[in-house]
């Protein structure tokens, strides 16, 4: 479509699976918050992970595809002739706010609904939605496999950082579930 002069449908083109996955956090992450999902567990546990993936497809591509050369996001770019931070800085804001969603309100949530009441458990928990987010999107297996080694510094900084800022243990966390009661 570029060779075609055809720019602004192929940045189009190009950006829409980022904007679908950004509309399906949304909509999950609210759909996750009604009392009728939260009744049914295999339901809200269904909507609860599609967020955690949709939300992580949109922190892969803002944050590891923004300033490449090729693939989609520069399609975007380049069809638009905008700058990469034009897309990098409203992204990385809707990520901030999103995993600060997540981490604050929606894993609470879960452990509630889904009834993970003890504290390791908990724990157990918060780590795995933590690897994927941070690990797996965040680039961490990707650097391994590719050797890599400084690009892992990251990712394993932001897994250990949200890990002990949300441990189930700490106060905060405590009096988050008991309002939540």
């Amino acid at each position: 479509m570029l060779a075609q002069n055809r720019n602004i449908l192929a940045a189009m083109t190009a950006i829409t699976p980022n904007i679908i996955n950004a509309a399906l956090y949304v909509v999950s992450a609210i759909l996750c918050s009604f009392k009728k999902i939260q009744e049914k567990v295999y339901l809200y546990s269904f909507f609860f992970w599609f967020m955690i993936v949709n939300i992580g497809q949109v922190y892969s591509y803002i944050l590891w595809r923004t300033f490449e050369t090729h693939g989609d996001v520069s399609i975007f770019l380049e069809g638009l002739n905008i700058s990469p931070y034009w897309l990098f800085i409203p992204g990385i804001i809707f990520i901030i706010f999103s995993v600060y969603n997540i981490l604050k309100h929606q894993i609470l949530g879960a452990y509630k609904t889904l009834k993970i009441s003890h504290i390791w458990s908990q724990a157990i928990f918060l780590f795995f939605v933590i690897l994927i987010l941070f690990g797996y999107y965040g680039g961490l297996l990707y650097n391994i496999l590719n050797k890599k080694y400084f690009y892992l510094i990251y990712p394993t900084l932001l897994i250990i950082l949200f890990y002990l800022i949300c441990f189930p243990k700490n106060r905060w966390v405590q009096h988050k579930l008991h309002e939540m009661d």
